[in-house]
């Protein structure tokens, strides 16, 4: 039997982060980091197959932790959570966040669905890339 997938948040927005580690927690095993040291020193500890990292969080940004997490662990999908105040400007931050190379964009007022089916798109995508790198 396979096991739960192993998801990293990174974010120090704690009432977001703790509905979002709560709604993910009943399908996977869920991580959270405050910030990209902080993360950095998690996936080197254990396998992921999916991170979600906030807009901005104590040391650092999105940007941030999708050029380190790219360079470091590359195929890993790092699904970007949107900026709270911008969701006037969503397009374009989806727009930007796919440009830089992100899984995709979870609007940070999400409903249960929506993150639990982004969650379950990216553990797959990380799945294949793994059984596609042992063939």
């Amino acid at each position: 039997m396979r096991q739960p997938p192993s998801i990293l948040l990174i974010g120090d927005d704690t009432a977001r982060m703790a509905r979002m580690r709560e709604i993910l927690s009943r399908t996977a095993r869920v991580t959270q980091a405050e910030d990209l040291p902080q993360a950095l020193k998690r996936l080197a500890l254990d396998d992921y197959e999916a991170v979600f990292a906030d807009w901005r969080f104590y040391f650092g940004t999105w940007k941030d932790a999708l050029q380190q997490i790219s360079e470091l662990y590359p195929g890993l999908p790092v699904v970007v959570i949107s900026d709270p105040g911008g969701m006037e400007r969503g397009s374009l931050q989806w727009r930007e966040a796919i440009a830089a190379g992100a899984f995709d964009l979870l609007p940070s007022n999400c409903g249960e669905f929506e993150l639990l089916s982004l969650a379950e798109q990216a553990v797959a995508s990380a799945r294949a890339r793994a059984l596609l790198a042992t063939a």
